[in-house]
């Protein structure tokens, strides 16, 4: 089961401490939870604003899996080659696409 995001509003503290002005608008945070309940890291996100990738800790947090994140799918770990870690690095456009890394030598592209 994905977990749902939730949209964290700016702090009234913030405003308060003077850190900002009241009249300054900003985008508003949305938390995408990380899966396995471990650590989770974005890189990159797609131009269209549909593909968040990047890379988690998995199991025994010796080894990073690559992932992306769709409000339709949620996360989803990206294969590793032979069950060897890696982590996603660049993202098309349009979501499409993903290259990352497989091991400590090997170029991949996820489609």
């Amino acid at each position: 089961m994905k977990p749902s995001p939730r949209i964290l509003p700016l702090a009234p503290w913030a405003v308060l401490a003077g850190l900002l002005s009241p009249s300054i608008s900003l985008a508003q945070v949305q938390d995408l939870g990380s899966p396995f309940d471990r650590s989770a890291r974005a890189s990159k996100i797609s131009a269209n604003g549909r593909v968040v990738i990047g890379h988690t800790l998995f199991a025994n947090a010796f080894f990073d899996l690559p992932f992306q994140f769709t409000d339709a799918g949620g996360f989803e770990i990206l294969p590793p080659l032979n069950g060897i870690y890696g982590g996603a690095v660049d993202v098309s456009n349009d979501g499409t696409f993903i290259a990352g890394n497989i091991g400590i030598s090997r170029a991949v592209r996820w489609t």
